[in-house]
């Protein structure tokens, strides 16, 4: 039998046994039957928790610190950087200059020669034939001039041919191309580098083209620039490329000239800006000889507007956007309405693109589009008028042909006279005063007349329109308005004259 000290020794060994503790830290471990259990005390635990914390902000803070000193590093450097870049621009900015200068005294000096050698062509008695060199912007000067060599009619000639085209399209250099086989020229450039003016003299002088009597170009700042720099010796011919020209240019020597080449576009249209003495240069190109080419240039790009016998239909001439001095959203907003509301009444409408522009702008109207590159002048289209929005096709066809014309006009852009497009405000304006306003197509109901009887309508409603404008070296809102858009003439009491 078991006495009560045994049997109590037992039982707390057996407790012992089951049940154990043991501390571990901030933790007391108990084990039950084998199985530990984690008991944690509240206080330890926070304290741990706490210290555990405190340690990680100290972490943060260092990280921070060390951010921070980085960032004043990275600052330091961008703006050592900063001020090494913009001592590197400004030496960029001096070795420009410098070639610059270095490119224009090699220029001078390549120029002296050039001129020298042209000097010495032109007093060479063992020369057989007179050299012309022709420079046209493309097809539309381009037709000018083989109507000009036409006219004057000179067998005894050797002629060269240079086309600035502006824009490298292959289609439009091609038409270029095909035009200039009406003449036989003996050499024939065509190149689109408009950027750099000294381009255009160096590449007469890599060309060797000192030998020439006689150059042909129109009111083209880099022709003028070609002629005056490379040709001071040779004689000087005024050419026509559009009404644009009309325009006398302050930094061109009209006494140089010898004669201006230009067609009639209207009783109402002289030059502006050029003396009587100068005026009186002026000869204007036949109008039969001038049909002739545009006939033959049609028939090696022949178009047919696949109209019905009775079609009232209206041509849509379309214009490089670029060139019209308006956004490109406001012109074909402006294109578009025109070219519905014609259609509402009745009118067929037929697209022309710019001779340049390959883009579709209107096949979702259901209006057909025309394919050539060739200039409106060169085609007699059975149509009653055309119109356009800021083009001088306005102006040139109504004067050529007698075809009614109609510009459409954003009257919000004449107040913007400096435009950031590239149509100048004055040609603008011009245009405006001269071209007969799309109000007066639309004062016009086609359906109350027959083909013939409309043509015959909108012919007279032209007519008086433009007979009732003054002329316009005579015309005091045009010369106020040149005046405002800082161009400089003197008036004497009968005329302005460019300084």
């Amino acid at each position: 039998m078991t006495n009560k000290k045994e049997t109590k020794w037992s039982l707390k060994n057996m407790i012992s046994d089951i049940f154990s503790v043991k501390n571990n830290g901030a933790h007391k471990v108990v084990s039950v039957l084998g199985l530990k259990i984690k008991l944690t005390s509240p206080k330890r635990a926070e304290a741990a928790k706490f210290e555990e914390l405190k340690n990680i902000i100290n972490t943060l803070k260092n990280d921070n610190t060390n951010l921070q000193n980085k960032v004043i590093n990275l600052t330091e450097q961008s703006n050592n950087m900063l001020l090494h870049l913009g001592t590197l621009v400004q030496q960029s900015e001096y070795l420009r200059v410098e070639v610059h200068d270095l490119n224009s005294q090699i220029l001078d000096i390549r120029s002296e020669k050039f001129v020298n050698d042209n000097i010495n062509y032109l007093h060479n008695p063992a020369k057989s034939k007179k050299r012309r060199l022709f420079l046209t912007t493309g097809n539309l000067s381009l037709l000018n001039n083989l109507t000009l060599i036409k006219q004057l009619d000179e067998t005894d000639c050797e002629d060269i041919l240079f086309v600035f085209s502006q824009f490298k399209n292959p289609v439009f250099d091609n038409t270029c191309r095909k035009m200039a086989t009406l003449h036989n020229f003996e050499k024939f450039y065509i190149e689109s580098n408009w950027n750099k003016i000294e381009y255009f003299a160096n590449f007469f002088i890599d060309n060797k083209l000192f030998d020439v009597d006689e150059i042909y170009f129109s009111n083209q700042y880099q022709f003028i620039y070609v002629a005056q720099k490379l040709y001071p010796n040779t004689k000087w011919f005024l050419t026509d490329e559009g009404c644009a020209a009309f325009i006398a240019r302050e930094y061109m020597d009209y006494n140089k000239i010898e004669k201006i080449y230009f067609n009639k576009y209207s009783e109402k249209l002289d030059f502006f800006g050029l003396s009587s003495e100068n005026q009186s240069k002026v000869v204007y190109l036949n109008s039969e000889v001038f049909k002739q080419v545009t006939e033959q240039c049609a028939q090696m790009f022949p178009v047919d507007l696949g109209l019905n016998k009775d079609d009232k239909a209206i041509l849509f001439c379309g214009m490089w956007w670029e060139n019209a001095g308006i956004p490109q959203d406001e012109y074909f907003e402006l294109q578009n309405f025109t070219i519905k509301k014609l259609q509402s009444m009745g009118y067929k409408v037929i697209f022309k693109p710019h001779p340049r522009d390959d883009r579709d702008y209107v096949s979702e109207l259901g209006v057909t589009s025309i394919e050539t590159s060739l200039p409106l002048e060169c085609y007699d289209f059975d149509v009653v008028g055309t119109v356009s929005v800021l083009s001088s096709v306005t102006l040139q066809t109504y004067g050529r042909s007698g075809m009614p014309s109609f510009l459409i006009l954003p009257e919000s852009r004449l107040s913007q006279q400096n435009d950031s497009m590239w149509l100048n405000p004055m040609i603008k304006y011009m245009l405006t005063q001269y071209s007969p306003p799309i109000d007066i197509l639309y004062s016009v109901n086609p359906k109350d007349y027959s083909k013939d009887e409309l043509r015959h309508i909108l012919e007279q409603k032209c007519a008086d329109y433009i007979n009732s404008m003054p002329l316009l070296s005579k015309n005091r809102d045009y010369i106020e308005y040149a005046k405002q858009c800082g161009y400089e003439f003197k008036t004497s009491e009968k005329e302005p004259v460019c300084v």
